[in-house]
């Protein structure tokens, strides 16, 4: 008898933690075509992914403690036999798996690029993957090859060309060659994004670049990656940015921020009569503050607009939407139950009923259509 298909709720989110590469979205919320297509010929196991890269992994048994892990392709054929205790989606080209407590990568066909010997191994990233063995750490190219020797005490994925490594408790960067371009000197450094990297010596964070180059001093009690041009950076217990040359375009004066999105960030203020209350608004990237901190929750921009809320009792908000001027093109009036802009609509509740809305504020429900506005 083949075993029913234990597919929850819980089992997809775990199955698509797996893996940082991004999967095939799969639709299960009515049944339809693409639930069929995709599952239907895998009703003999217990546990199956979505599809990745053509691929999708299957489980055989208990997918925490005894399981045994394969994959099928869209026919439903079994190209990888289910022979391994634990596997990852695939990532370029490969996959991570586990057999007897040792790590290694197949291909596509099955075939075991290198030998199960690592204590542990990531993705692909770059054409190359971190491995550790006798608790070091290198890294393997796409043919097998430990081309960077276990040597490190801890390593990151490449990133534009460059890997952090740790060794003798410092860390510094490595090429692809293995060659270390920049020292093991820093007590702690970042991977490199939009060509700087954040590090950290005797408390303080600055960023250097591909040459080692100090191009930002290290004078920030904290620094985070550069995003859209631009780094979030805290001095004196307060948040601020600053660009590629460190120059403060916006003064280190908010209680908290987030990375731009859509060409404006979030940022906070402390309630100067509650030190426990924040106000949300949202500046640009000449530090102008666009949008005043008037909002107690925010969220950042997607798609034009962004989601806002108002306290309506303690603990308890009123949702809407806004867009990049500040207008309110979604009254704050849904519930918590609210999610972010995909493809022109968002899933809320209105009136105790589920559905979408549009992006110019209008309800899309069984049976109704219907403008979210403000009463009298």
């Amino acid at each position: 008898m083949k075993k029913l298909l234990a597919l929850s709720l819980a089992g997809i989110l775990f199955a698509t933690a797996l893996s940082g590469c991004q999967t095939t979205s799969v639709d299960i919320s009515a049944g339809g075509d693409v639930w069929h297509w995709a599952l239907k010929p895998s009703l003999e196991y217990d546990f199956v992914w979505e599809f990745n890269q053509g691929l999708a992994g299957v489980v055989n048994g208990d997918i925490i403690e005894s399981g045994k892990y394969g994959f099928i392709d869209k026919t439903g054929k079994e190209v990888i036999p289910c022979i391994y205790d634990y596997a990852e989606n695939f990532c370029e080209g490969f996959a991570m798996v586990m057999k007897n407590n040792k790590y290694g990568f197949i291909d596509k066909t099955g075939k075991e690029i290198t030998p199960i010997i690592y204590e542990y191994a990531y993705d692909f990233h770059e054409g190359f993957a971190r491995v550790d063995k006798n608790d070091k750490s290198g890294f393997i190219d796409k043919t097998g090859q430990e081309v960077i020797p276990c040597v490190y005490d801890f390593a990151m994925n490449f990133s534009e060309g460059f890997a952090m490594v740790s060794k003798n408790y410092k860390r510094g960067f490595i090429d692809k060659t293995g060659q270390e371009v920049i020292p093991c000197v820093y007590d702690y450094a970042s991977n490199f994004s939009e060509g700087l990297a954040c590090v950290q010596k005797n408390g303080e964070c600055g960023f250097v670049d591909k040459t080692g180059t100090e191009v930002v001093p290290c004078v920030y009690h904290v620094a985070e990656n550069f995003n859209e041009g631009l780094a979030k950076v805290i001095k004196n217990g307060k948040w601020g940015f600053i660009d590629k040359n460190g120059k403060e375009v916006t003064p280190c004066v908010y209680d908290q921020a987030k990375n731009f999105s859509e060409g404006l960030a979030k940022v906070c203020r402390k309630d100067e009569y509650n030190e426990y209350s924040y106000f949300y608004g949202f500046i640009d990237k000449t530090g102008k503050e666009v949008i005043p901190c008037v909002y107690d929750q925010a969220e950042n921009f997607s798609e034009g607009l962004a989601k806002v809320g108002k306290k309506v009792e303690y603990g308890n908000y009123n949702y809407g939407f806004i867009d990049k001027t500040g207008k309110e093109v979604i009254p704050c009036l849904l519930d918590q139950r609210v999610g972010d802009f995909s493809g022109g609509l968002v899933q809320v509740t209105w009136k105790d009923k589920r559905g979408f809305i549009d992006t110019e504020g209008y309800f899309i429900g069984k049976g109704v259509v219907e403008k979210i506005v403000e009463t009298e």
